[in-house]
């Protein structure tokens, strides 16, 4: 149940990061994990795994690129 929930506060905080920025945001994994309440490493991996979802897609480490409609189909169904 934790890795789930650490999942779902990770999508939850992209849709809102989505809201704000549009589809590119600007923010590193750390940053991230801050406003999810999850560790460095968490963030790190809950984005590696929505990645391998496509999901999300990366340019580097600064930015993320975030489908919000598969998002919320995904959260959805966690």
């Amino acid at each position: 149940h934790t890795y789930e929930s650490a999942e779902r506060r990770v999508v939850d905080v992209l849709l809102m990061l989505e809201k704000k920025f549009g589809p590119e945001i600007p923010l590193t994994r750390e940053e991230i994990s801050e406003l999810a309440g999850v560790t460095v490493e968490t963030a790190i991996r809950m984005t590696s795994l929505l990645k391998k979802k496509k999901l999300i897609s990366s340019e580097g480490k600064k930015s993320l690129k975030v489908d919000a409609e598969r998002l919320h189909t995904y959260l959805e169904s966690l």
